[in-house]
């Protein structure tokens, strides 16, 4: 068993390039696959729009649901507009 056990992913990552390769074939059936996928959006095109929003968005929407139910408890949570929800330390929401 060798002590750096990186020398095995460094040997097997040597070799990804040529496993690749050996299988571009795939690419050609790939693309009729998705062609034809595509081409159903034709016949059953998408019923809605898709999502266009952005995190900044979604945290504000957050922001302005958190100040509501601060509003509907009469104050009992706290809301400070400067900090962000996001608690980068923590990786979580803030409470």
């Amino acid at each position: 068993m060798p002590g750096n056990t990186t020398h095995a992913t460094e040997d097997a990552t040597m070799f990804y390039g040529k496993w690749m390769c050996d299988r571009a074939f795939l690419l050609v059936p790939a693309q009729a696959i998705v062609g034809e996928f595509l081409k159903s959006f034709q016949e059953f095109p998408p019923r809605q729009k898709p999502a266009s929003f952005s995190i900044d968005q979604a945290l504000e929407k957050a922001r302005q649901a958190q100040e509501k139910m601060s509003a509907a408890a009469g104050g009992a949570l706290p809301v400070q507009k400067d900090e962000p929800l996001w608690d980068p330390k923590n990786e979580r929401l803030r409470a």
